[in-house]
């Protein structure tokens, strides 16, 4: 799925749904029929098919940033390891 998401006509469809536009603009019917047959969104409701894509396509299409993302975790980790809540 993941080189799929890379695809210009995928993202066109994809994007909207995940900014929750109301009247998403400039998708072709046959971008949407395109996503569909891959299962990744339901045509009834131009949403994300299931639970678990509506997890992962978020994770994946932001992995790089993510994983470029520097940040010091001193100042919320204690030094057990653990989350520090006061903090």
């Amino acid at each position: 799925m993941a080189d799929k998401l890379r695809e210009e006509r995928v993202q066109r469809v994809i994007e909207p749904i995940l900014y929750a536009e109301e009247k998403p603009k400039n998708i072709l019917d046959d971008d949407i029929l395109y996503v569909r047959d891959l299962g990744i969104i339901s045509l009834n409701d131009l949403e994300i098919s299931n639970p678990i894509y509506a997890e992962i396509i978020p994770r994946q299409l932001t992995f790089s940033t993510q994983k470029t993302i520097h940040h010091q975790s001193e100042w919320y980790v204690s030094d057990s390891g653990t989350l520090d809540i006061s903090k």
